[in-house]
């Protein structure tokens, strides 16, 4: 499709742009159909709300109290203040779940999770948070080079699907990774 006029220009970037596309999608729901099986879908579901909780926290405190920017020309309203405020939500949040889970007993996590440390549970958190707000920046870099402000229009006041979704994609690896460490300790 893309050479159909008999012009190669620019097919690598349009064939490596629809294949990110693809691989993009299907590593967040890869990872997270992957802890779906192995934990739960409680656990699932947790890991989703630590990750997007931090999106929350960061715009809420950014709000209140951000005066430093981030990257300014990559995202021009993320402040240091909200991303450690946004972190600092996810750590929290960790730690709540999991003592909800811990009070639900067997049929919200796995034995082995509801052994896990809470401090640990906090730290996992925290590093969700933070891959949340790299996934979030790596999206706005590849917004930006697009020439794009949102990625869609499908879901009104989130600025479309991927922009839902860039947050899960680093950190849903590293969620399934973590839960798998944490089941070690």
């Amino acid at each position: 499709a893309y050479i159909r006029d008999r012009d190669v220009k620019g097919t690598l970037g349009a064939v490596a742009a629809a294949v990110l596309a693809f691989a993009y999608t299907g590593v967040v729901i890869g990872f997270l159909l992957a802890i779906r099986r192995e934990q739960g879908v409680w656990v699932m579901a947790s890991v989703v709300l630590v990750i997007k909780l931090c999106d929350i926290g960061a715009l809420f405190t950014g709000l209140a109290i951000g005066k430093h920017k981030l990257i300014e020309w990559i995202s021009p309203k993320k402040t240091w203040e909200g991303f450690v405020g946004g972190v600092l939500t996810s750590g929290v949040a960790a730690v709540v779940l999991l003592l909800i889970a811990r009070s639900a007993g067997e049929s919200a996590a796995s034995e082995s999770l509801r052994a896990m440390p809470l401090w640990l549970a906090g730290v996992l958190g925290v590093v969700l948070g933070a891959a949340g707000q790299a996934g979030d920046l790596s999206e706005s870099v590849l917004k930006r080079d697009a020439g794009m402000k949102d990625s869609g229009r499908i879901v009104p006041g989130f600025g479309g699907v991927v922009d839902v979704l860039d947050s899960l994609v680093l950190a849903g690896p590293l969620a399934y990774w973590g839960l798998m460490a944490a089941s070690w300790v």
